[in-house]
């Protein structure tokens, strides 16, 4: 940790506790701590985090055709774009353009055993317009009613497979 304080600026202590640095720091550093955080950042971009990177791609993919073959009303964000995470899908529902509610559907799909959000991470949960779909140039009503879902290491083709019959039923 390193600490600079400019002449004529003040910092209070970061933390409460000892007295070191001369009350701007808490106590000794957690070097244990800080080791094993750097030990997993190499871990997360080790071969094997890039190959689950991949392979979650080629799931996404494969996961956004059936759904649109499932339900051709569904739109998927930022589809064609390169820089997306590769295990997220954000998509609404519009039917003779009319916009399903993000909320039925939420509950729909937790009703059969699965946890999605609506709109983007930022604001899940919040009950108000995604601002990052409003940037990206989606409506207010989409922003408001859209759906993201996120699969984790252990997802299959199967789980994405029954998650779709879910939400066409």
């Amino acid at each position: 940790v390193l600490i600079i304080i400019g002449f004529g600026l003040s910092k209070g202590a970061g933390d409460a506790g000892g007295g070191q640095e001369r009350g701007r720091r808490a106590g000794t550093e957690n070097l244990l701590g800080i080791i094993s955080f750097g030990l997993r950042c190499e871990t997360l971009v080790s071969r094997e985090f890039l190959m689950w990177t991949s392979e979650s791609a080629e799931l996404r993919k494969s996961f956004i055709a059936n759904l649109k073959a499932a339900i051709p009303e569904c739109v998927i964000h930022a589809e064609k774009s390169e820089n997306q995470l590769a295990n997220t899908v954000n998509f609404h529902i519009e039917i003779d353009s009319k916009i399903m509610s993000g909320d039925s559907l939420l509950m729909n799909l937790d009703l059969a055993g699965f946890d999605v959000s609506s709109g983007s991470a930022c604001a899940s949960g919040v009950g108000r317009k995604s601002h990052v779909l409003i940037a990206m140039g989606w409506s207010g009503d989409v922003a408001l009613n859209s759906v993201r879902v996120s699969f984790g290491w252990n997802a299959t083709s199967e789980d994405l497979a029954a998650f779709v019959g879910a939400l066409a039923e």
